[in-house]
């Protein structure tokens, strides 16, 4: 059975050493009202429930005799999370004085009379629980916290699942179908090896396991080196060959044994060059000495990783499952031993199965201690999202020296239910058209674009404060700035400390800091004037549009619009330089500013074709920027498609604010005000129906199409969409790029960053990718990608 692996040759006295944990460590402890903990002999991990309040924007009808359209005020919200901490049981003393004296008594209710934990520390320190917190600690079994806590993980956590690149070491991440997670493997090595099969949330079971863990490794390296504990010999072992002790197929045969496949490399025996008869000649301490350290313990990790990974590989055969998660103190932050697990697994199956690792499965006990905690509030039946602002960089990426003394993660409730989008073909979709994890080049241009561009997010958070000269809001954008440079330069040493690096994730975590500084929504006034703007003008550019009556020039008119609003994005550098120049002030110099070879491709004459002939029933819409683009470029596609009165169409809009993306809020009052306008639009809105707006579940430029509003799931299903227009780089060019729906879809964006047009001139995907010349004869270019489904 697989016992703590860390319980072994622990002090019995450690925990009295002390640290100073602060508020970075036990985020919102003063709100916590449930406790789960996992107490091994090394390592502590606390899950626990929490909340905190943030200031975010509400949108209204304007107050009486008010120029402005509409009206935005400050409102509290209280934000659910849940948080994990985890640190050295050697610790544990000053952890419990800390939770004493920051644990609110107004919070002290019923549910925290008791804690739930697991792990072998739970009995050992259940006394000092009590002791300290006047806290009943009720033991859970550790088998089924851990499966708990490992369904959690992957239904929740984006970027959560990651194998390991054989020859680079590098992490790769993969996504996981969060409706379809079983069955699967869990491979969970501490001292000895428990293989548990997982089929439900209540069905599992321990199908077998192994006496050759962790502990073996620990104890033959401890009696062949001088390591004084586990990492130690984990650093020997990396620094090993263990050729110079393994014997392999060549020192066999001289050669590859051809006739079974054999190749000279093979290992063929674990310590095979160690052998000795007794008529060797040199003593057993002379023998032992031609030997090094570092190649015998390496030697014998391998044997282990092979070992376990031949009797997974055997189980999971038995039992007609290609799922293998890996977990376990044996694998924590260690590459090596995830290397050759990973090429055991590969070598054994025959590449028929991966072997997966956890970014967070350290704190798998926790997790699931704490869920039984909280059954009545069914934490699962929520969405969450990682909080990159209050989570380290190091869960899977510790650097060696590195003194900081916890490890912590935060994720926060979303409002509402998140579900794949109905029409994605979601069976290999990866939102991100770049995984910068993987891409050096295009990991240090993003990464020195977000730090190039701070002082302007710095100012744009002091602007959007009534009173700009206020100090507090002075040092407040100071600490923003600080945190996100700080963030980033971790990001530079560990690129996948948050999973997949993407630009999406760059944007989330500047999103995530100012949000820590109770800064939200810092364009609201740029968009509020420019929303103004846009609906002085709207009736000017449709019955301009109505005039036009070659209905082929009109369309192309129309999408002429569609894209050249997407000019006005507050994300591009180059819209803004080219805004405090003046030239972008008019409607018509954005429509001048953009590259129309887009009109002579085949994606643009079929899309029209099937508009014209009125093919689609329900057309849905995710809508990008406030303003010009909204109103100007999108309305009047809108207004078009509904005249025929039998179509339909969705607008998606953004829940929460994010650079100059228009939110739900803005949307649901710019369409009212923009029904005073235009009797089609008021007629679908208000009569017919036929148009309808939604949230889309998104708090960012990009999109990911496995986490939307479930409301919205709904409404594409019952309303039987069977066209999606993805607008702007944010949706259609940074994510979704390569997504594939069960209906036509529409992927369009003005493409304003030299070095990704320099990029898509690379991508035979594109059917003008030859035109994409950025700014020549100034005009940006245009991405205006339709695809057919073909059932």
């Amino acid at each position: 059975m697989s016992i703590d692996l860390t319980q072994i040759c622990q002090n019995q006295n450690s925990f009295t050493e002390s640290i100073e944990l602060t508020q970075e460590a036990f985020k919102n402890f003063e709100n916590a009202n449930r406790v789960g903990i996992d107490i091994g002999g090394s390592l502590v991990k606390i899950a626990y429930s929490s909340s905190f309040e943030c200031t975010t924007a509400f949108f209204s009808d304007p107050e009486t005799n008010s120029n402005s359209i509409y009206s935005v005020n400050e409102v509290k919200k209280t934000v659910p999370t849940l948080n994990f901490i985890k640190f050295e049981t050697k610790y544990i003393d000053t952890a419990i004085d800390y939770m004493k004296k920051n644990l609110n008594p107004l919070q002290a209710t019923e549910d925290l009379k008791s804690v739930r934990a697991t792990g072998g520390g739970s009995y050992k320190y259940k006394e000092l629980l009590f002791e300290k917190l006047g806290i009943e600690v009720n033991k859970e079994d550790e088998i089924s916290c851990l499966i708990i806590g490992c369904n959690f993980l992957l239904r929740h956590v984006p970027n959560e699942v990651f194998t390991i690149n054989y020859d680079t070491l590098e992490y790769e991440f993969k996504p996981v179908q969060t409706g379809n997670i079983f069955p699967y493997l869990l491979v969970n090595i501490g001292s000895g090896v428990s293989i548990l099969k997982v089929e439900s949330d209540q069905k599992y079971q321990r199908i077998g396991g192994s006496t050759i863990g962790g502990a073996t490794l620990w104890g033959l390296g401890s009696l062949l080196t001088d390591a004084k504990n586990f990492e130690e010999i984990i650093d020997l072992a990396e620094k090993g060959d263990n050729r110079n002790v393994d014997m392999l197929v060549r020192d066999i045969y001289g050669k590859s044994y051809d006739l079974f496949g054999l190749e000279e490399d093979l290992i063929a025996s674990s310590l095979g060059k160690a052998t000795r008869s007794l008529y060797d000649g040199p003593t057993r301490e002379e023998f032992a000495k031609q030997f090094k350290q570092e190649d015998l313990v390496k030697s014998i990790l391998i044997m282990i990783c092979y070992d376990v990974s031949q009797i997974a590989t055997l189980y999971a055969q038995i039992h007609g499952i290609d799922k293998l998660y890996f977990g376990g103190y044996f694998i924590h932050n260690c590459r090596l031993s995830m290397k050759f697990l990973k090429h055991g697994i590969s070598y054994w199956s025959q590449a028929k199965m991966d072997c997966l690792f956890l970014r967070h499965e350290g704190y798998l006990g926790a997790i699931g201690a704490f869920l039984k905690t909280s059954q009545d509030l069914d934490h699962a039946n929520f969405s969450w999202f990682e909080n990159f602002a209050h989570s380290s960089t190091h869960t899977i990426s510790r650097l060696k020296n590195d003194s900081n003394p916890f490890d912590r993660f935060e994720l926060n409730q979303e409002e509402f239910k998140l579900v794949n989008c109905p029409l994605l073909d979601h069976e290999n979709y990866v939102p991100d058209l770049i995984d910068l994890t993987k891409d050096e080049e295009a990991r240090q241009y993003w990464l020195n674009c977000f730090e190039k561009t701070i002082e302007t997010y710095e100012k744009q958070c002091i602007k959007s404060n009534t009173d700009e000269n206020d100090q507090a809001t002075l040092k407040r954008a100071g600490e923003f700035k600080k945190s996100y440079l700080n963030k980033l330069n971790e990001l530079k040493k560990s690129p996948f400390a948050f999973g997949r690096l993407t630009v999406r994730s760059l944007l989330d975590l500047r999103e995530h800091c100012m949000a820590e500084f109770q800064f939200f929504d810092v364009y609201s006034r740029e968009k509020r004037e420019e929303n103004k703007q846009g609906l002085e003008l709207l009736d000017d550019r449709l019955t301009y549009l109505e005039n036009i009556q070659n209905i082929e020039q009109r369309w192309l008119e129309i999408f002429r619009g569609f894209l050249a609003g997407n000019v006005y994005d507050y994300g591009a550098q180059s819209f803004i330089e080219k805004q405090k120049k003046g030239h972008l002030e008019k409607f018509t110099q954005a429509l001048n500013s953009i590259d129309e070879s887009f009109n002579k491709t085949d994606s643009y004459s079929d899309l029209v074709h099937r508009i014209k002939s009125n093919q689609y029933k329900c057309v849905c819409i995710f809508v990008d920027n406030s303003g010009f683009d909204l109103i100007l470029g999108v309305l009047p596609l809108v207004v078009e498609l509904l005249k025929s009165n039998e179509q339909k169409v969705i607008l998606c809009a953004n829940s929460k604010a994010a650079i100059n993306d228009i939110t739900f809020q803005e949307l649901v009052l710019v369409i009212k005000k923009a029904c005073r306008v235009n009797h089609v639009l008021n007629d679908a809105f208000y009569k017919t129906e036929n148009l309808v707006v939604f949230e889309n579940g998104s708090a960012s430029p990009c999109l990911d199409l496995s986490r939307i509003n479930i409301d919205l799931a709904k409404a594409i299903n019952f309303h039987r969409v069977d066209l999606i227009i993805l607008e702007g780089m944010g949706r259609a060019v940074h994510t979704n790029f390569d997504a594939r729906f069960k209906c036509d879809s529409l992927k369009s964006a003005v493409i304003k960053n030299r070095w990704l047009a320099e990029r898509f001139k690379k991508f035979s995907k594109i059917e003008n990718s030859h035109c994409i010349e950025f700014l020549k004869e100034d005009k940006f270019p245009v991405m205006f990608k339709f695809e057919k489904f073909l059932s």
